[in-house]
Protein backbone atom coordinates (compact mmCIF):
# COMPACT_ATOMS: atom_id res chain seq x y z
CA UNK A 1 0.00 0.00 0.00
CA UNK A 2 1.38 3.49 -0.86
CA UNK A 3 0.38 6.54 1.26
CA UNK A 4 1.50 10.13 0.80
CA UNK A 5 3.07 11.86 3.59
CA UNK A 6 2.81 15.79 3.82
CA UNK A 7 6.07 16.17 2.53
CA UNK A 8 5.04 14.58 -0.80
CA UNK A 9 6.90 11.58 -0.29
CA UNK A 10 5.50 8.30 -0.43
CA UNK A 11 5.36 5.57 2.22
CA UNK A 12 5.29 1.80 1.43
CA UNK A 13 3.56 -0.36 3.96
CA UNK A 14 3.09 -4.47 3.90
CA UNK A 15 1.84 -6.85 6.30
CA UNK A 16 3.35 -10.30 5.91
CA UNK A 17 1.58 -13.35 7.57
CA UNK A 18 3.16 -14.48 10.96
CA UNK A 19 3.26 -18.31 8.74
CA UNK A 20 4.49 -18.09 5.46
CA UNK A 21 3.62 -20.39 2.98
CA UNK A 22 0.69 -21.18 4.65
CA UNK A 23 1.18 -24.09 7.68
CA UNK A 24 4.82 -23.47 7.76
CA UNK A 25 5.56 -22.47 11.14
CA UNK A 26 7.69 -19.78 12.86
CA UNK A 27 9.86 -20.49 15.39
CA UNK A 28 9.18 -19.30 18.46
CA UNK A 29 11.25 -17.40 21.03
CA UNK A 30 11.28 -16.43 24.32
CA UNK A 31 11.52 -12.96 25.52
CA UNK A 32 15.22 -14.22 26.90
CA UNK A 33 16.21 -15.45 23.23
CA UNK A 34 14.85 -11.98 21.51
CA UNK A 35 16.67 -10.28 24.14
CA UNK A 36 19.90 -11.90 23.35
CA UNK A 37 19.66 -11.49 19.54
CA UNK A 38 19.45 -7.96 20.04
CA UNK A 39 22.97 -8.22 22.78
CA UNK A 40 24.59 -9.94 19.37
CA UNK A 41 24.15 -6.98 17.56
CA UNK A 42 26.92 -4.75 19.65
CA UNK A 43 29.45 -7.22 18.12
CA UNK A 44 28.50 -7.80 14.92
CA UNK A 45 28.48 -4.42 13.83
CA UNK A 46 32.27 -4.07 13.62
CA UNK A 47 33.17 -7.52 12.23
CA UNK A 48 30.58 -6.72 9.40
CA UNK A 49 32.13 -2.99 8.80
CA UNK A 50 35.44 -4.15 7.72
CA UNK A 51 33.72 -7.14 5.68
CA UNK A 52 35.29 -9.78 7.87
CA UNK A 53 35.07 -13.10 5.53
CA UNK A 54 35.02 -16.98 5.67
CA UNK A 55 38.00 -18.23 7.08
CA UNK A 56 39.90 -15.08 8.08
CA UNK A 57 41.40 -15.16 11.55
CA UNK A 58 39.92 -12.21 14.40
CA UNK A 59 40.91 -11.56 17.68
CA UNK A 60 38.89 -10.83 20.22
CA UNK A 61 39.17 -9.21 23.14
CA UNK A 62 38.39 -9.66 25.91
CA UNK A 63 36.86 -12.50 25.02
CA UNK A 64 35.57 -13.59 28.53
CA UNK A 65 32.51 -10.73 29.33
CA UNK A 66 29.39 -10.64 27.94
CA UNK A 67 30.08 -8.62 24.59
CA UNK A 68 33.36 -10.42 23.78
CA UNK A 69 31.91 -13.57 24.30
CA UNK A 70 28.53 -12.53 21.73
CA UNK A 71 31.72 -11.25 19.60
CA UNK A 72 32.97 -15.21 19.41
CA UNK A 73 29.73 -16.15 19.02
CA UNK A 74 28.98 -13.51 15.70
CA UNK A 75 32.11 -14.52 13.98
CA UNK A 76 32.06 -18.05 14.45
CA UNK A 77 28.65 -17.53 12.40
CA UNK A 78 30.25 -15.51 9.82
CA UNK A 79 32.98 -18.19 9.70
CA UNK A 80 36.00 -16.66 11.02
CA UNK A 81 38.93 -18.21 13.12
CA UNK A 82 38.89 -16.78 16.35
CA UNK A 83 41.40 -16.22 19.05
CA UNK A 84 39.66 -15.38 22.14
CA UNK A 85 41.91 -13.66 24.62
CA UNK A 86 41.27 -12.91 28.52
CA UNK A 87 43.07 -12.76 32.00
CA UNK A 88 40.80 -15.80 33.05
CA UNK A 89 41.90 -18.99 31.45
CA UNK A 90 38.88 -20.98 33.41
CA UNK A 91 36.50 -18.58 31.12
CA UNK A 92 38.37 -18.94 28.53
CA UNK A 93 38.20 -22.76 28.36
CA UNK A 94 34.19 -22.52 29.25
CA UNK A 95 33.81 -20.10 26.14
CA UNK A 96 35.62 -22.59 23.87
CA UNK A 97 33.64 -25.54 25.16
CA UNK A 98 30.12 -23.76 24.98
CA UNK A 99 31.33 -22.32 21.33
CA UNK A 100 32.47 -25.94 20.37
CA UNK A 101 28.81 -27.75 21.56
CA UNK A 102 26.97 -25.07 19.46
CA UNK A 103 28.78 -24.88 16.37
CA UNK A 104 29.51 -27.84 13.82
CA UNK A 105 33.07 -26.66 12.84
CA UNK A 106 34.19 -24.04 15.61
CA UNK A 107 37.77 -22.69 15.37
CA UNK A 108 38.12 -21.07 18.62
CA UNK A 109 41.71 -20.67 20.10
CA UNK A 110 42.48 -19.06 23.59
CA UNK A 111 45.46 -17.03 24.96
CA UNK A 112 45.58 -15.62 28.34
CA UNK A 113 46.17 -11.86 29.09
CA UNK A 114 48.91 -10.92 30.89
CA UNK A 115 50.44 -7.55 31.94
CA UNK A 116 53.31 -8.31 29.60
CA UNK A 117 52.78 -6.68 25.92
CA UNK A 118 55.37 -8.55 24.76
CA UNK A 119 54.93 -11.94 26.00
CA UNK A 120 51.25 -11.15 24.67
CA UNK A 121 52.16 -10.69 21.46
CA UNK A 122 54.71 -13.70 21.39
CA UNK A 123 51.62 -15.34 22.51
CA UNK A 124 49.41 -14.05 19.38
CA UNK A 125 52.41 -13.99 17.38
CA UNK A 126 52.16 -18.40 17.72
CA UNK A 127 48.43 -18.59 16.01
CA UNK A 128 49.79 -17.10 12.45
CA UNK A 129 48.52 -14.48 10.31
CA UNK A 130 45.95 -12.45 12.21
CA UNK A 131 43.33 -10.60 9.97
CA UNK A 132 41.08 -8.49 12.14
CA UNK A 133 40.75 -7.27 15.39
CA UNK A 134 37.66 -6.82 17.90
CA UNK A 135 38.17 -4.79 20.69
CA UNK A 136 35.01 -4.90 23.14
CA UNK A 137 36.97 -3.51 26.31
CA UNK A 138 34.99 -1.73 29.09
CA UNK A 139 36.55 1.77 30.13
CA UNK A 140 38.39 0.35 32.89
CA UNK A 141 40.48 -1.91 31.19
CA UNK A 142 42.13 1.35 28.50
CA UNK A 143 45.51 0.59 30.00
CA UNK A 144 45.59 -2.97 29.38
CA UNK A 145 48.49 -4.34 27.12
CA UNK A 146 46.21 -6.45 25.11
CA UNK A 147 45.18 -4.43 22.34
CA UNK A 148 48.40 -3.44 21.53
CA UNK A 149 49.74 -6.98 22.04
CA UNK A 150 47.33 -7.82 18.84
CA UNK A 151 48.85 -5.14 17.00
CA UNK A 152 52.11 -6.21 17.37
CA UNK A 153 51.21 -9.88 16.21
CA UNK A 154 51.28 -10.19 12.38
CA UNK A 155 48.59 -9.24 10.78
CA UNK A 156 46.79 -7.26 7.69
CA UNK A 157 46.03 -4.34 10.32
CA UNK A 158 42.34 -4.37 10.43
CA UNK A 159 41.25 -2.84 13.52
CA UNK A 160 38.14 -2.31 14.82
Amino acid sequence: MLSANPDGLECKHCQVDGKPFGAMAMPSYGVEDLVYMSYLFVPFGSPRDIRLELGETVVICPATGGFGAAGVQVAIAMGARVIAIGRNEQELARLKTRISKGSSTPHVDTAKITGDEGKNAAALHAFGTIDAVLDLSPPSAAKSPHFNSAILAPSSQRLH
